[in-house]
């Protein structure tokens, strides 16, 4: 709020009508409603993609318009007051992509559109909870005939349904599709609201948030540099976002701009690791060895709460829960805080490690090879919950390739309870693609 009253402040004497170059690209924030994030409410009322808010915002070139005539600058990150709403450069909107269901699909998106109904595990008149195979692009960013969830979710699902909740092309499992623009509206502000209440002044009062999502994942790494992963170690990585060797050239400019400007200081500590059984802030669980030293984003906070689940050398089985929803934030606090990279991560880990040969040699000689792209990331479960309304909440089982590698590890006892654990909220089984088959039974509860 305090940078919008200083935007605001700044745009008092700026009335009348709208640029020419400027152009509407939001309603106006209902009375009734907690006040949003600019970036969530361009992200769930307007019409471009979220590379596009992105950029937008970066230069800097989002407006808030108040009281209909007063025009302000706004970041991403303020909150707009009831009856705020946005405008960008009219050739943004002139030049932005048409919205999923307006332009022509791809072949392997009408295929995935039609498996949707066999792949949604929840269905509420709010949401649907559908679980995504590993190598499907959440929105279009791949080859121009890849499959793409938001699309598909249109043609399978219906012409209201809106992608908010998005996983990387090579993760699995549960993925949150809103049924309209008001759903979508609350769905995006509940997915911004830790990472703006992370970014906050400290001692400053998050404002309440209209609904609260929880999302678990299993991922399976591989521990040969890891220093505190140990069987049933535990802790929370609240930090900036370790910028990894493999992380880009963007990373790596950006982490040379931030050395320069601060003098050719030495390298900024890894992000603290709370380890459960002592240690401290920083070192390993035994408190022996320090973590080494890794670049750090100082832009970008992520809190990040991981157990070890099973442990055989040189991998264990993690359960993490991210509080935040940073870009990578599992794949970067996974190979760069804990020193453990997913197998199968190629941007951030050793694919062509000798143990990942193995896994791999494992996996297909079950008769389950693991796709290209796929990592061993996955969205296990998903609950959404508003306060008052109730809620929904489903876990996607694990795709056969998972089940395969942990089973070639010797934890076949954990694949099942992991089935067991499905049993009840979705039925069916996966197919021999990754892709569930079979009709799924979910929870219907209004939100």
């Amino acid at each position: 709020m305090r940078r919008f009253a200083a935007a605001a402040a700044a745009a008092a004497g700026k009335r009348g009508a709208l640029h020419p170059a400027l152009a509407q690209a939001t309603p106006a924030v209902p009375a009734d409603r907690a006040p949003p994030t600019a970036a969530a409410w361009l992200r769930a009322r307007g019409s471009l993609p979220a590379a596009s808010i992105a950029a937008l915002f970066r230069r800097r070139a989002v407006r808030v318009v108040l009281d209909g005539d007063r025009v302000a600058r706004v970041a991403a990150g303020a909150r707009l007051p009831p009856g705020a709403s946005l405008a960008v450069p009219a050739s943004a909107l002139e030049g932005a992509r048409p919205e999923p269901g307006k332009q022509p699909p791809s072949r392997a998106t009408l295929g995935l559109a039609k498996a949707l109904p066999g792949l949604t595990l929840v269905t509420t008149p709010d949401l649907w909870i559908v679980a995504k195979p590993a190598g499907v692009h959440s929105q279009p960013g791949g080859a121009a005939s890849a499959a793409t969830l938001d699309a598909a979710a249109v043609a399978g699902l219906g012409p209201d349904a809106r992608l908010v909740h998005r996983l990387d092309a090579g993760v699995s499992g549960c993925v949150a599709v809103a049924n309209g623009a008001g759903a979508a509206a609350w769905l995006a502000e509940a997915l911004a609201a830790p990472a703006a209440a992370a970014a906050a002044e400290p001692g400053a009062a998050a404002p309440p948030a209209s609904a609260s999502i929880t999302k678990v994942y299993l991922a399976l790494v591989d521990t040969t540099r890891a220093l505190i992963l140990r069987p049933g170690a535990a802790g929370v990585a609240d930090g900036p976002l370790p910028l990894t060797p493999t992380a880009g050239g963007a990373a790596k400019k950006h982490l040379a701009a931030a050395r320069a400007a601060a003098g050719s200081a030495p390298p900024p500590p890894a992000p603290p690791v709370r380890g459960a059984r002592g240690g401290g802030w920083g070192q390993a669980g035994t408190g022996s060895k320090p973590i080494k030293s890794t670049p750090v984003s100082f832009h970008q906070r992520a809190v990040t709460r991981w157990r070890v689940l099973a442990h055989r050398p040189p991998y264990a089985l993690l359960s993490m829960t991210p509080v935040t929803g940073r870009k990578h934030q599992l794949r970067k606090v996974a190979a760069g805080t804990l020193g453990a990279p997913a197998a199968g991560d190629d941007r951030y880990g050793a694919t062509r490690a000798p143990p990942s040969r193995a896994l791999d040699a494992a996996m297909a000689g079950a008769g389950h090879p693991r796709p290209d792209g796929a990592l061993l990331l996955h969205c296990w479960s998903l609950a959404v919950r508003r306060p008052g309304r109730g809620g929904a909440s489903a876990r996607a089982p694990l795709p056969p390739y998972f089940d395969a590698a942990l089973r070639a590890l010797g934890w076949g006892a954990i694949a099942d309870a992991k089935a067991r654990a499905c049993r009840g909220i979705v039925g069916g089984e996966w197919g021999a693609a990754g892709v569930p088959r079979g009709p799924r039974a979910g929870g219907r509860r209004a939100l």
